[in-house]
């Protein structure tokens, strides 16, 4: 909690591209090089077949209909198309490049190339715009792709579409950790070339992502001008690791394991010093803290000894901790004092906020801790934590022995315990609510920096007793020990090793080995894992270090042992076909989001939520995302009412799936592809609606599938207009209905005239 020298990088893993229904919603800028040339409004584009195609940020109108084929980093091309018909948007997508350079829209899922091939009926307009995100290999063969996939491909005319600076670039898949070189190679005992330098991290999983200079760093975050004098400034590398190696979020810990992984350096012993128990320090944990934070855990590095950069390297890692798995400290927070200004037992407490008053960390002025988040409200830094208690009748805070406040937990240290580079002494306390999680923060942050300690790589422990007695010493640097066979180790890879070279291999990923047999001949490896490497979970991570030891351009190519052919799924076929025969009756597929709010999934639809159907999301990013959608009603009704002044009528589909509870199943829910179409005019059109029905039972009608004349029987559903709506009944079972809108669902939507509307689960028919 203590505040950085400098900005932590964001340490989240890659999130999809995500659009919304939202007129705020920004498609992201691009990232442009020759040979463009200028188009409108000095806006980066290129020409073909005489018209300017312009690559531009983008707008994204409510009005729009959202396909992602990018979530997770896919590679492939997003059809974006209106209930208009004078623009379409195709946006492609993700920056990984395929096997097919020439054609990368075809790289993906079946759904994505089907879904250029047959939708030409789209293409209607006379305005197209081509955007595209960050990183994309091949802007230009996308778009040649895209021709070749749509034989009727209109006249193209460049337009623009203004751009919000608001739009923030999404998060790198990995974090990157910026260490000076010459302090780098200082510690790993040699000088590199960057070439060489960029080989070995090749070799042992990093990668280096950027070279630059604290100038630079500074210069570009306040958009200086270029100076000269950079040459002269200390090269920083910035090093892109896994984001489950916490070990590596540091100088320390990337310099240690370069000098274990090319045999300068054995792995070292953690330990923790042996302490009477009379001389321990403990924290008392009160009982009222299982309101908000219930966990806190605790160690002290003893005759440490900083300089600036070992301090800064000492913040630094704990702002990264922060950002990676405290997850922004709503899961732990980590708290660094000056053991020597503070006086033990501890005590965690949590109480009202009127009840707390400290000097907080580079204040000098004692504030009430309500006042205090009041105050923090204007903090860059700080305001983005006050969320985690601010709503909470008590607030967490650490005292010592005379009631002087270390911490107010997750938010700030408090200004006494502040820890200098004049500190020997540090004690580290890592409050949480997940305790797991906590022991790993706290392990990472001993081992990282207990080499600077008097007693090299020895921790003094903290007793931390419990509101019911019991008590836990921290930190638990105890090895686990896993026995693997030799077979799991080497057969996934597809080398051969025996048991002398994985155990060699082993050592050299900080892991130590030795090997085995037992009685019926079977030989095996005994791994010992130490307290850094938390990210070894199972055997498969074992195996994984031995394949990046070995070297994955050493592992020898061989011809798959069978040979397989791959098809489309029956379901995905049958849709397409469906697609396709609603599209010939007029209609206009358009693709929304899976997620919605609860209030659209039933209180709109006059539904009401039983507990036993929708999957709830725990965690929603906002409002708009809280429950897997369990009808596609909502989604269709949204999309109108966003496209209400299109010309009348408006007739819409998607098929798309809903997600229901299902307690039988593997995952607790299960998928169910359905047919939704919305008809709107000044009139209900349940006609309309009705021959869609007929049409579409009469072209699924098949030997193994007989339908009876009379599928169709009167139903009494909340959502549609009472003795106005039926239902569709197949073998016995209700498989979709249709009907006119209820009138109250149209207005708590927005939309002013009449619709009726049709869902089928067509799985049923497959």
């Amino acid at each position: 909690m203590v505040a950085s020298t400098s900005p932590a990088p964001s340490t989240t893993p890659h999130p999809p591209f995500h659009m919304s229904h939202n007129k705020s919603a920004f498609l992201q800028p691009p990232s442009l090089s020759s040979p463009f040339v200028e188009g409108p409004n000095g806006l980066p584009g290129f020409t073909l077949a005489g018209s300017v195609i312009v690559l531009s940020p983008v707008l994204v109108p409510a009005a729009l209909v959202v396909a992602d084929f990018m979530a997770s980093g896919v590679p492939g091309g997003t059809l974006l198309s209106s209930l208009s018909s004078h623009i379409c948007i195709v946006n492609f997508g993700s920056g990984h490049r395929t096997s097919d350079g020439n054609d990368p829209i075809r790289i993906g899922s079946a759904n994505n190339w089907s879904l250029f091939s047959s939708a030409s009926h789209w293409l209607k307009g006379d305005k197209v715009v081509l955007a595209h995100a960050t990183h994309v290999t091949s802007p230009l063969a996308a778009l040649k792709g895209f021709f070749r996939a749509s034989a009727a491909a209109p006249h193209l005319i460049a337009e623009t579409i203004p751009f919000s600076a608001d739009a923030t670039a999404p998060a790198p898949p990995m974090p990157t950790v910026s260490v000076g070189r010459d302090r780098l190679f200082a510690a790993l005992g040699k000088t590199y070339t960057q070439e060489e330098f960029e080989v070995l991290c090749f070799e042992f999983g990093i990668e280096l992502d950027d070279v630059t200079t604290e100038k630079a760093i500074i210069r570009k975050e306040k958009h200086l001008e270029e100076d000269e004098s950079d040459e002269e400034d200390e090269v920083i590398y910035k090093i892109e690791v896994a984001a489950n190696r916490y070990d590596l979020l540091c100088l320390e810990g990337i310099a240690r394991a370069l000098r274990i992984f090319i045999g300068s350096e054995k792995n070292p012993l953690y330990t923790v010093s042996d302490v009477p128990p009379k001389s321990i320090l403990r924290m008392h944990v009160k009982p009222e803290t299982s309101l908000i934070r219930p966990f806190v855990v605790c160690a002290i590095l003893r005759g440490i000894t900083f300089d600036e950069a070992r301090y800064n390297s000492f913040i630094d890692l704990q702002d990264k901790l922060h950002q990676n798995i405290c997850r922004r400290r709503t899961l732990v927070a980590i708290g660094t004092h000056d053991l020597d200004t503070i006086q033990g037992p501890f005590t965690y407490e949590a109480l009202p906020p009127q009840e707390i008053n400290f000097v907080p960390l580079k204040q000098v002025q004692s504030f009430r801790a309500d006042d205090l988040l009041e105050y923090y409200k204007s903090d860059l830094k700080l305001k983005k934590y006050l969320h985690i208690i601010e709503n909470s009748p008590v607030y967490p805070v650490i005292y010592d022995s005379n009631r002087t406040v270390l911490s107010l937990p997750p938010i700030i240290n408090g200004a006494h315990s502040a820890i200098s580079l004049k500190t020997k002494n540090v004690f580290i306390e890592c409050t949480a609510t997940d305790l797991t999680k906590a022991k790993i923060v706290l392990n990472t942050m001993v081992t990282m920096f207990s080499e600077y300690c008097e007693n090299k790589f020895e921790i003094e422990p903290v007793e931390v007793v419990n509101s019911d007695g019991k008590s836990n010493i921290y930190p638990d640097l105890s090895i686990i020990k896993m026995e693997v066979p030799l077979s799991d180790l080497v057969d996934p890879i597809g080398i051969s090793l025996d048991a002398t070279e994985v155990v060699t291999l082993l050592n050299k990923m900080q892991l130590q080995a030795e090997k085995f047999s037992l009685t019926g001949g079977e030989c095996k490896i005994a791994v010992y894992v130490p307290p850094t490497r938390s990210d070894i979970l199972h055997a498969r991570d074992v195996m994984e270090d031995v394949a990046i030891a070995f070297g994955y351009n050493n592992i020898p190519k061989s011809k798959p042992k069978c040979m397989t052919t791959g098809s489309r799924q029956p379901l995905n076929r049958f849709s397409d076909k469906i697609r396709a025969e609603v599209a010939r009756a007029g209609y206009m597929e358009v693709l929304t989001w899976i997620l919605c709010s609860h209030e659209e999934n039933f209180a709109m639809l006059r539904r009401k939520d039983d507990g036993d159907k929708a999957v709830i999301v725990a965690n929603p990013r906002s409002a708009d995302f809280e429950v897997v959608r369990t009808s596609l009603m909502s989604c269709l009704l949204k999309t109108l009412k966003h496209n209400i002044d299109h010309p009348r009528p408006i007739k819409i589909f998607e098929v798309g799936d809903v997600v229901t509870l299902d307690g039988d199943g593997e995952v607790g829910a299960k998928n169910n592809r359905r047919l939704a179409a919305l008809y709107c005019n000044v009139s209900s059109g349940f006609e309309e609606i009705l021959g869609l029905v007929e049409r579409i039972m009469k072209v699924v009608r098949a030997p193994h599938l007989r339908i009876p004349e009379n599928y169709i029987t009167p139903s009494d559903e909340p959502e549609y207009f009472p003795n106005r709506q039926c239902s569709i009944i197949l073998n016995g079972k209700q498989i979709g209905n249709f009907g006119i809108v209820h009138p109250e669902v149209l207005k708590k939507f927005g939309i002013p005239d009449p619709c009726s509307f049709l869902e089928i689960d067509i799985q049923a028919l497959l």
